[in-house]
């Protein structure tokens, strides 16, 4: 699912992004509707909310799934109890323990959405989740509008590099979800025919082999603490090939 548009108009298209959700929120009022927004990055996540408050001249709720939630449409109606937002956006999808039973019965359950909340839902997902959705909740994705969020480049880039400093400076423990957000970089770097640093490719495969230590996931920390050595390897035979010609 990876946006195939220029990097550098990424920016714009963020924001395009935002007048287009606006523009759906506003045109939505006492109508249920749902909007998915794509989006991998917690970072990012939260500036698109900030801005998105900023432009909205409609007010939006907003609430946050436990992880153990098992029924979308029940625990939303706990929260809100008799109170019917103008909007309503719902975070904490993406770690939520059992995705794949909230999808289903979602969608099982899809027109209590439409009787009950008569205004537009805004949920968040990452790509794993949007995949998860489309394949568990076909008729309950096929009302939906999809709205995409993406990082420029060099943000990618920046986040990649922050992140690793952080957890080798022991700012921060690696855990799954950061590492899922690690690797998502990656791969779309990728996808744009960007590529890394050795180094930074090295300080990768030690984070991933971390968290999998933490994890008592041995075989696939050995197999990244390797990986890591290898890129290590290529950046210290540059330098001695270096060392020679400069002789």
């Amino acid at each position: 699912m990876s946006n195939q548009q220029e990097p550098e108009n990424l920016a714009f298209d963020n924001e395009h992004s935002l007048q287009t959700l606006v523009r759906t929120i506003t045109l939505s009022q006492e109508t249920f509707s749902l909007i998915l927004l794509r989006c991998n990055y917690a970072d990012l996540r939260q500036r698109m909310v900030e801005r998105l408050h900023q432009l909205s001249p409609v007010d939006i709720r907003e609430i946050t799934l436990p992880a153990s939630v098992k029924t979308l449409y029940t625990n939303i109606r706990e929260q809100l109890l008799d109170e019917q937002p103008p909007a309503l956006m719902v975070f904490g999808l993406e770690s939520v323990k059992d995705i794949d039973t909230v999808l289903t019965s979602a969608n099982q359950v899809r027109e209590e959405f439409r009787k009950n909340f008569p205004f537009p839902i805004l949920l968040w997902v990452n790509d794993q989740v949007l995949q998860k959705f489309i394949r568990l909740a076909t008729d309950l994705e096929n009302w939906a509008t999809i709205i995409e969020f993406e990082n420029p480049t060099d943000e990618l880039v920046n986040f990649l590099q922050q992140k690793t400093d952080e957890i080798f400076a022991g700012d921060v423990t690696p855990n799954p979800q950061m590492c899922r957000e690690l690797e998502t970089a990656r791969q779309d770097l990728h996808n744009r025919q960007e590529v890394l640093e050795p180094a930074l490719q090295a300080s990768l495969e030690f984070v991933f082999g971390f968290n999998d230590y933490l994890h008592d996931h041995i075989d696939t920390a050995l197999a990244h603490y390797q990986q890591s050595l290898s890129f290590w390897q290529q950046i210290n035979y540059g330098s001695s090939v270096l060392t020679m010609l400069n002789y």
